[in-house]
């Protein structure tokens, strides 16, 4: 017996999932253009022809978390802005060279 299942017109597509994303921020107008960045890289990602998706995907997607991240769309990006931009272990850097001094 063959059992099929349906999937989302989107399944496997990046930038449905970025735009939500973005949509559940709240972004200054300042942050428009990363934003838009995001949603360019995100289409670009999944516009590239099935023999290329990698190649892409390995050039675009850490720019992409990266911005992502930025923007406060990942959870290592919030944990970031909540500790004022400071991550843990860049407080741990700056801890040891206090120490050093």
């Amino acid at each position: 017996m063959v059992t099929r299942q349906l999937r989302s017109a989107d399944a496997g597509l990046i930038a449905p999932a970025v735009v939500e994303s973005l949509a559940a921020l709240t972004l200054e107008a300042a942050d428009q253009a990363a934003a838009r960045l995001c949603r360019l890289y995100a289409n670009e990602i999944d516009g590239a022809a099935p023999e290329d998706r990698s190649a892409v995907l390995e050039k675009l997607g850490p720019k992409l978390a990266v911005l992502l991240a930025d923007l406060g769309a990942t959870p290592g990006g919030r944990s970031r802005m909540r500790a004022g931009g400071v991550t843990r272990a860049e407080g741990r850097l700056a801890a040891i060279r206090a120490a050093r001094r």
